[in-house]
């Protein structure tokens, strides 16, 4: 059974609270800006900050909703993951940079991954992303429009959520993680 496991993250204050945890060689901080939120830059590949590994939400049953942009570099990349390492495997999460024409979304489970283009441009600008792990599919919502659903390639394990980037600079204002 999945328990209503809610999480909110307003990104602001001097430092990152301690249930963050970093995988990767990337720099996270806190930005001291009006609307500032959290930035991770990593000039050497993906790197994010993660649950250390506690995955309280469901495969089948959880949703993510983020606010963020790449600010510069490659790519932005937060959503979900069933481990605490780099790998594809387990996960679900939003891809927005230079690699593609349009914000992606990548999928993965023990056999595979695969990524799916959207019709939303992969740009600098903020958005609202909302991602929905459901028992048929998975959902990307960008600024309030359904863009993709996915129903290959899915995890299969419980989840953590994660915020980041790859070989770039991508900061975050809000992430709300819960159990549906």
């Amino acid at each position: 059974m999945a328990y209503k496991q809610h999480f909110i993250e307003w990104f602001s204050g001097k430092q990152l609270p301690s249930y963050w945890t970093q995988v990767g060689t990337g720099t996270p901080s806190m930005l001291d800006s009006v609307d500032g939120g959290f930035q991770y830059v990593t000039s050497s590949g993906d790197s994010f900050m993660a649950f250390n590994d506690k995955k309280q939400y469901a495969h089948d049953g959880s949703v993510m909703i983020c606010v963020g942009r790449r600010t510069a570099g490659t790519e932005m990349r937060f959503g979900f993951r069933g481990h605490n390492t780099t790998s594809n495997n387990e996960c679900a999460y939003v891809k927005n940079g230079t690699g593609s024409t349009n914000i992606v979304l990548r999928t993965g489970h023990a056999s595979g991954d695969s990524d799916t283009q959207g019709s939303v441009t992969a740009d600098t600008t903020a958005k609202a992303f909302k991602i929905e792990c459901g028992s048929a599919n998975i959902k990307l919502t960008i600024n309030g429009v359904l863009d993709i659903t996915k129903t290959t390639n899915r995890p299969t394990v419980r989840l953590q959520p994660i915020a980041g980037c790859y070989n770039g600079t991508s900061s975050y204002n809000y992430m709300e993680v819960y159990n549906t």
